[in-house]
C-alpha cells in the first residue's frame, strides 16, 4: 500500500487497459478506487470489413478516497465520447 501511495503521488487518476497486466490485483490489494468504462467495439476477427464486434473497456484509477474525482474524470469521459451508448451488430 505504501509503494502504491508513494507511485500515487502528484497523480489524482491514471488510465489502464481493463483486466490487463496486474492493475485489477494492485486496486483490489490496496483499496484504491476503480472504474470501468466502454471504450470501443473491438473486431472479432482479421477481417476489417466484417461487422462483428465486442465491447472493450478501460479502468480509470484513483487516489484512495478520492472517489468523487475519479468519478468525475470516468463522467466526463463518457460524456465526450458516447462509446457507452454504442451496441454491436446483431447478426
Amino acid at each position: 500500500m505504501q509503494k502504491m501511495r508513494d507511485t500515487m503521488s502528484g497523480i489524482d487518476v491514471f488510465i489502464s487497459p481493463s483486466f490487463r497486466g496486474n492493475t485489477l490485483r494492485i486496486t483490489n490489494l490496496t483499496g484504491h478506487p476503480s472504474v470501468t468504462v466502454p471504450n470501443r467495439l473491438a473486431r472479432l476477427d482479421d477481417n476489417p470489413l466484417s461487422p462483428r464486434r465486442a465491447p472493450s473497456s478501460i479502468t480509470f484509477v484513483g487516489q484512495l478516497h478520492g472517489d468523487d474525482d475519479l468519478l468525475s474524470v470516468a463522467a466526463a469521459y463518457q460524456s465526450a465520447t458516447g462509446f457507452h451508448r454504442k451496441r454491436p451488430p446483431i447478426g
